[in-house]
């Protein structure tokens, strides 16, 4: 799955996913268990053929503004008053498969209108912008569609369309008159079909306006994020084996019972040292403190998950998992510190510059 990372940095080891929502918005923590084989896609194996379980934090993010708005103008470039104010009856749909950089600025400028008056964002004109939070302007460089066929696995006929995306975004604070955002939107969606192995003709190319529109949503949803706090799914690791207890908690975990899996693990790693006749091995200590510090993450308490770490690294100061799970908490840590610099201004007087 495409992830966007203009935002921020992606802590390594974790692969993370978006959703834009409400900040209340908490949904339940998932799981799923990999089978011993996923121990090759970490980035550090801590056991040979140990099983790992993933689990499933949310971390909420500032809007990519810094800050929140409630009434938007678009540069007049982009303004065609009477289309922008209108568009909450509905968004047009590409019927072209030949679009033109312009065609698909003037769509993308629709949908994004249309999200944030749906949003309860006001959009205003631009002689008005001095009543906005935010002036925007969109520039799509690039609107294209390529076509391309090959022998999949070199046997099956494939046909593919590809939308070739390319934009860039702009939100300028009137308040003290400079752009507080930045961004290049890049997109391409692509769609495949691939045709029996005994036919000799390759299937139709895919239509280009199904293509052409979901680069359309991809950018629109790059540019929500900028502009409402929004909400990043992250996979952490939980680890299994003989060792220290490790699977009697991860038991726990695929159940849901996440209090009785921190019992289990911390019971476990008290008693999880190095000891060669045991066959506990630095490597086995440092698991069995990284799961702890995983549980304690999923309840937020993000400094006893820090403690935690520092025992595991203790143990093993070269494990990339251990590091990559430290990461990960400094980069929630940073994230959450942004949200309430946003709710901060939120709550500023009208006319107040956003906070650096």
């Amino acid at each position: 799955m495409a992830v966007m990372n203009f935002l921020s940095a992606a802590p390594r080891g974790y692969r993370k996913r978006f959703a834009v929502s409400d900040a209340r918005h908490q949904p339940p923590f998932r799981l799923a268990l990999l089978g011993s084989v996923a121990c090759l896609l970490l980035t550090s194996c801590l056991m040979e053929g140990s099983a790992r379980r993933i689990v499933y934090v949310d971390v909420e993010h500032a809007p990519g503004l810094g800050y929140h708005v409630g009434v938007v103008a678009f540069s007049p470039a982009e303004e065609n008053t009477s289309e922008i104010l209108s568009v909450i009856e509905g968004i047009r749909t590409f019927l072209t498969d030949d679009p033109s950089p312009a065609d698909c600025q003037a769509e993308l400028v629709q949908r994004v209108t249309q999200m944030l008056l749906e949003s309860g964002v006001e959009v205003t004109s631009y002689e008005n912008r001095g009543q906005a939070d935010a002036v925007l302007a969109i520039d799509v460089t690039l609107c294209d569609v390529s076509r391309s066929r090959e022998l999949a696995a070199g046997i099956m006929p494939r046909s593919e369309t590809r939308a070739n995306f390319l934009a860039m975004f702009e939100a300028a604070d009137p308040r003290v008159d400079r752009v507080v955002v930045s961004r290049s939107i890049e997109s391409n969606a692509a769609r495949r079909v691939t045709g029996s192995r005994i036919s000799e003709e390759y299937p139709d190319y895919p239509d280009a306006s199904e293509v052409v529109n979901h680069a359309l949503f991809d950018a629109t949803e790059q540019i929500r994020r900028m502009m409402f706090q929004w909400t990043e799914t992250r996979e952490l690791p939980f680890f299994g084996g003989e060792q220290c207890g490790l699977d009697s908690a991860s038991l726990a975990v695929e159940s849901g019972h996440y209090d009785r899996a921190l019992e289990l693990s911390l019971a476990g790693a008290q008693s999880c040292l190095p000891n060669a006749a045991a066959d506990i091995t630095n490597a086995h200590a440092a698991t069995a403190r990284l799961n702890v510090a995983v549980l304690y993450r999923m309840r937020g308490e993000l400094d006893a998950a820090l403690a935690e770490l520092d025992r595991a690294r203790e143990f093993d100061p070269d494990n990339r998992a251990v590091a990559d799970a430290i990461e990960e908490i400094h980069s929630a840590q940073a994230a959450a510190a942004d949200v309430i610099r946003a709710e901060e201004q939120a709550r500023a007087p009208r006319g107040s510059p956003p906070s650096p």
